[in-house]
This record gives C-alpha cells, structure tokens and sequence, in this order.
C-alpha cells in the first residue's frame, strides 16, 4: 500500500479537477487497507496534498478532501500517527472557510471543529477555541446579525493556527 500511496502522490494531476476527485477516490480506497506503519511513512506528504486540495478553488476537489475526514479508518490513523495534521493543512482549512461554496465551508467548519475534539491542544489554545465556541453558540441564539461577528472570531482562531504552525 505504501508504494501504491507514493505512486498516487507523485503522479496527482494538479491542473485537472476531475481526475483529482477521482484520484482522492482511489487515495480513500488504498488507506482503507492501509496498515499504520505504511500509513506513517507516507502521512506528513499526504496531509501536503490533502492541504492543497482542500483549498482547491474548485468545489468538487475541496469538498471530496474535506469528506476524507468523515472516513473512521481514515481519522483513526491520522490519530494514531506521530505527524502533526493541522499545521500541514491549516492554510488549506483557511482557504476552505471563504470558499464560494457554501458546503465546502460547512465540512471545513466541521473538519476544523473534529481536528479541535481529537486533538487537543495540538495548535490552537483551549481557552480561545472554547471563547469562539461561546460566540457562535451566544450569535445562534441571538440570530442571523452574528453571523460575521463569527466568521471574525473563526478567522482570528484560524490565522492563531497559522502564525502557529509558522514557526
């Protein structure tokens, strides 16, 4: 699977949208009979990829990476690998949060919520998050007006991560 997985990475078409999507068809396909060391040896020049094609302007591309991450098999050995995720992808998960379509900024917003659950203070400081996560729930009560106080709160955490993961 790890030769399978290299030869995926190194031959991905970046200038063409379909075969990008289907390309990260088949990347879900090998990780499902992926074992963790092959898994290990491939992860940090995947979650680049992944990276990039989550902040694909390109909704179809961005949407199928963001999905990736509803995969179990595939979160549970993101979990148990050594390399860490979010700095990896953090200016694609930006990218994804003002991207046109607005299901792709739903699944980054759940990506960015379920990196949050399971990898606590990996990047992001506990008290911040948990002060964005009070915003949003305080503007879901209050109504609709809130909503660009949120995608404020949303990008100061996002750009904490990104001048983080810069370092």
């Amino acid at each position: 699977a790890e030769s399978v997985l290299l030869g995926l990475l190194k031959y991905w078409p970046v200038t063409h949208s379909r075969k990008e999507v289907m390309f990260l068809n088949e990347l879900e396909d090998v990780l499902e009979v992926t074992q963790q060391p092959e898994f290990d040896l491939v992860a940090r020049a995947l979650f680049l990829r992944l990276g990039k094609c989550i902040g694909s302007a390109h909704f179809q591309v961005s949407e199928r990476a963001l999905l990736l991450f509803n995969n179990e098999c595939f979160v549970q050995m993101m979990l148990d690998s050594d390399v860490q995720v979010v700095p990896l992808i953090a200016n694609g998960l930006r990218t994804a949060g003002e991207h046109w379509n607005e299901n792709v900024v739903a699944l980054s917003e759940n990506v960015k919520e379920l990196l949050w659950d399971v990898v606590p203070g990996e990047v992001v400081e506990k008290e911040l998050w948990e002060r964005t996560r009070r915003k949003r729930l305080d503007e879901n009560e209050g109504g609709s007006r809130g909503g660009s106080q949120r995608r404020i709160q949303c990008e100061m955490m996002w750009n904490s991560v990104l001048w983080t993961s810069s370092e």
